[in-house]
């Protein structure tokens, strides 16, 4: 039963709530933007 529940989720997509995206000049500055706005959700809350 657990293994068909598994699969049910398995292809179901994950939208997410806020999105990022990385961008040419943070690419080129070396930066992480996607996982820059991560960290700022998670301590800020926004």
């Amino acid at each position: 039963m657990m293994l068909i529940e598994l699969r049910l989720f398995a292809c179901a997509p994950l939208i997410p709530d806020i999105e990022a995206h990385p961008t040419i000049a943070g690419i080129r500055a070396g930066k992480d933007e996607v996982l820059d706005r991560a960290v700022s959700y998670i301590e800020k809350g926004k």
